[in-house]
């Protein structure tokens, strides 16, 4: 039983490493390299959303945060987004003002004056294109399939 635990052990490394060599080229493949393989957007606004989205971790979480509001047909409220993103009061508002001015968010006020938001039909639209494209990538240098594999190993791994 000794052996068979070894040679699941050996292959569960080899996959780790195969994956952790994939995972670098699908990071390269999905952020761009030298041969500018990143996604290319044609649409301007797409590709403002795109920009906004990835100045800052900050803007990046905020994003997500509405689009998923948006996925789940409701509106987060303002409060819970600026706890969740640990960031400051004027920060969040600045990014709810730049939002909304560029039609990118929906905000919604309840009696007390608090706020609600949720991204747009666009900025969805924007994400499900980003979607497609990561899952094109991880398809290409097989990720899930590497995953997966390691994932059972590990299990045969722990089961007596």
């Amino acid at each position: 039983m000794l052996e068979r635990e070894e040679g699941l052990w050996m292959a569960s490394q080899a996959l780790r490493l195969e994956y952790a060599r994939r995972l670098a080229l699908y990071e390269l493949k999905l952020y761009g390299n030298n041969d500018n393989e990143g996604r290319d957007v044609k649409d301007n606004e797409e590709a403002k959303i795109r920009d906004y989205s990835m100045s800052s971790h900050l803007r990046r979480m905020f994003m997500m945060r509405v689009i998923v509001a948006y996925m789940d047909d409701t509106y987060e409220q303002a409060g819970v987004t600026l706890q969740q993103l640990g960031c400051s009061r004027a920060a969040l508002d600045t990014m709810i003002t730049e939002c909304k001015e560029a039609n990118w968010l929906s905000v919604r006020k309840n009696k007390q004056g608090y706020r609600s938001i949720q991204a747009t039909e666009v900025v969805v639209q924007c994400w499900l294109g980003y979607a497609d494209y990561v899952t094109r990538i991880a398809t290409e240098v097989d990720l899930n399939y590497l995953s997966y594999s390691a994932r059972k190993i590990r299990d045969l791994l722990t089961t007596k």
